[in-house]
């Protein structure tokens, strides 16, 4: 079912350094979001960066939920909590819903098509909650974003986390 997956890269940020408008961003929000509705298919639109809180970033990425398309967002890599700064050791709090493995994971690279590398972060955890959300679409079928959270929360490992309570939920596919 996941050989039928497509992926879509959208480059919103420079390349040197690794920054942009918050505009551009959006942009690449509503781009993703059109081309999801014009194919009709079930959409997962991941979002890694940086960067303090932004009213038309959470603008953007909510009417892209409220057209049904699946968001998974960093919550940040400040290790502070995620109501402080919204995007950006990975933050925590009551607006995380999952935690996710990110360190020292091997990531596709931008230095050519086929360079790796090994980073950690939130950049690095977001990727597995979106396959997660791809893998459960492929086995039981779409489903709205916002039972697609419950079913990712409610799957998770509650009270495996030590150091950092909340949520003290980590993400499992049982699926």
């Amino acid at each position: 079912m996941l050989n039928l997956l497509s992926l879509i890269a959208v480059k919103v940020l420079g390349d040197n350094p690794l920054s942009g408008p918050w505009l551009d961003v959006i942009s690449g929000i509503n781009w993703a979001a059109g081309q999801a509705r014009i194919s009709g298919r079930p959409s997962i639109i991941s979002i890694s960066i940086s960067g303090g809180a932004n009213d038309a970033v959470d603008q953007a990425v909510n009417a892209a939920i409220s057209q049904g398309i699946h968001a998974v967002v960093a919550a940040g890599n400040g290790n502070e909590n995620a109501f402080v700064v919204a995007l950006g050791e990975s933050n925590f709090g009551m607006f995380v819903d999952i935690m996710a493995p990110g360190q020292d994971a091997i990531s596709a690279w931008s230095t050519s098509d086929t360079a790796t590398a090994v980073d950690s972060g939130t950049s690095m955890a977001t990727p597995h909650v979106t396959g997660v959300v791809a893998y459960i679409i492929s086995k039981v079928g779409n489903m709205n974003p916002g039972a697609m959270r419950v079913q990712i929360m409610n799957t998770g490992l509650k009270g495996a986390l030590v150091d950092n309570p909340v949520p003290n939920n980590i993400l499992h596919n049982i699926i």
